[in-house]
């Protein structure tokens, strides 16, 4: 969010964004104002409970390049926005206290919207579960109506390890940046050498957004020099008729540079239709390029804004939510096709379109972009992302809810209910493999080896007795040993370690 203030501290003007509960310090604050850059400025906010916080002290970032609208210049200072401010949705105030000067500025207020507490209660009552359950369910819905497109693409990060044919986006230092696919699993290498040339056995490009916007400029150029070029060719083919009538009201000796000049004027007509229809081609193939922006992908000029968060994704990137040009991307340009201006041959751009029955709502879904790749095959689809997110074979567990994620995801799925517990493949386990029992019995090569010796006492005599073992009569004095009485039932004992039983489910199709 940033704030604009005028000398006094009255807040004159304000860029919102979009503020969640439970994102710890995931935005940020900025003050925009002609303070002097000395200035100590802090931030107070009125939390939705009505308690006030500490003050937050802001960094100053420097002076705003180029404004010389308020003596000395305008400068700028920012901050996280603190993680107490967003623990609880609802509507909070804000204002800047300037330590030196003492200027407070006037109040602000911005919506935190609801999402899930960043700390729930020891033991979490029904509401929260509620609640869990309710953010989950809207954040599946966002996913499923494009409105978190950009999320599907990550950024590279040399922390991360990737999978086979994941996609990723990679900022070059002063370019546009490039889509990237991995080509390989495991993937931890980095997409380009120290050189700066592409790392081709584990990294393809996908997309260069600077080759896009070159073709988007040079259609551009291409279409405004054929425009050039149709208005000078009109502009000769009047000329050229004035001269003619001229030559005619002339003596009846010029009759001959009469119908010289006639030919001409002829001539430069063909030339300005000629030069009309590649005024036309060159537009056309402009439309190609920006007419992504009402079909099921989103325009690439159009990345950096999703990333940085200055426009939604979701109102322009599907053939639903687009379906005319006044809200795909670049609709401040060209609405409609009424809206654009210029001629050719003499007539408006507009009119030509109507009378064709082209407008903007009726053009045609392109197939290829302003370099020549398919649509299809570069770009990533809205539907795919349930297919990126959760491919075929991934298992979904669910500690609260017993639904199929079918009905919240998307797919077809399968409830596990075999009642087994999961174990890693790779080392004595194969994909697939079963065993194992949840009650056993041991048998007698399980059981550890032992003996059990009962001492007794024997005796030549008839008669005798011992306080601590049997007596018994034997020919022969000693001690022997002899077996004692069985114990235990053989029953199975339980083999399982403490458990937790959730909903498990395994995606089986598309």
């Amino acid at each position: 969010m940033i704030y604009f203030a005028n000398a006094s501290g009255a807040v004159v003007h304000c860029v919102p964004e979009r503020v969640f509960q439970g994102a710890s310090e995931g935005n940020k604050i900025f003050l925009v104002a002609p303070f002097a850059p000395n200035e100590s400025v802090s931030a107070v906010f009125r939390l939705p409970n009505g308690e006030s916080t500490r003050p937050y002290l802001l960094t100053y970032e420097g002076k705003i390049a180029g404004d010389a609208a308020e003596a000395g210049g305008l400068c700028g200072w920012s901050a996280d926005l603190p993680a107490a401010v967003t623990a609880d949705y609802g509507t909070v105030t804000a204002q800047f206290v300037c330590a030196e000067s003492g200027v407070v500025t006037s109040a602000v207020m911005f919506t935190v919207e609801r999402g899930v507490r960043g700390e729930l209660p020891a033991a979490p009552s029904e509401d929260a579960y509620a609640e869990i359950t309710a953010a989950i369910s809207a954040l599946a819905a966002d996913v499923m109506n494009g409105y978190y497109a950009a999320r599907a693409v990550y950024a590279w990060r040399d922390t991360a390890v990737y999978g086979a044919n994941e996609i990723v986006f990679y900022a070059e230092d002063g370019k546009r940046g490039v889509f990237l696919r991995s080509l390989q699993s495991n993937n931890g290498e980095p997409p380009f050498t120290a050189e700066g040339a592409l790392n081709a056995a584990y990294w393809a490009e996908a997309a260069d957004f600077d080759g896009i916007y070159a073709a988007s400029l040079e259609a551009a150029a291409d279409a405004a020099a054929a425009q050039a070029s149709a208005e000078q060719a009109q502009d000769s083919a009047v000329s050229a008729q004035t001269l003619a009538g001229q030559a005619a009201a002339s003596a009846q000796t010029a009759s001959a540079q009469a119908q010289a000049s006639a030919a001409s004027a002829d001539a430069a007509l063909q030339s300005s239709a000629a030069a009309a229809a590649s005024a036309q081609e060159a537009l056309e193939a402009l439309k190609d390029i920006t007419e992504i922006a009402g079909g099921e992908y989103a325009l690439q000029s159009d990345l950096q804004k999703l990333i940085d968060g200055t426009q939604k994704a979701g109102a322009a990137l599907v053939a639903d939510s687009a379906v005319n040009a006044e809200y795909a991307a670049g609709a401040d340009a060209a609405q409609n096709a009424a809206n654009v201006t210029g001629s050719i041959g003499g007539k408006a751009i507009s009119s030509i379109f109507e009378s064709d029955g082209v407008t903007a709502k009726a053009a045609a879904k392109a197939a290829g972009d302003g370099s020549g790749n398919n649509i299809a095959a570069t770009y990533v689809k809205k539907t795919d992302l349930i297919d990126l997110v959760y491919p075929i074979g991934v298992i979904v567990e669910n500690y609260a809810d017993d639904r199929s994620p079918a009905q919240y995801i998307g797919g077809s799925w399968a409830q596990i209910t075999d009642d087994r517990f999961l174990i890693n493949t790779g080392g004595a386990y194969s994909l697939g493999a079963t065993g194992g029992e949840a009650a056993h019995a041991l048998t007698a090569n399980e059981m550890p080896a032992h003996t059990h010796t009962v001492p007794v006492t024997t005796s030549n005599t008839a008669s005798g007795n011992s306080p601590n073992y049997p007596f018994l009569h034997h020919a022969d004095s000693g001690v022997y040993n002899t077996e004692s009485s069985s114990a235990g039932g053989g029953a199975a004992h339980n083999n399982l370690p403490p458990y937790r039983a959730v909903s498990r489910w395994r995606r089986i199709a598309g």
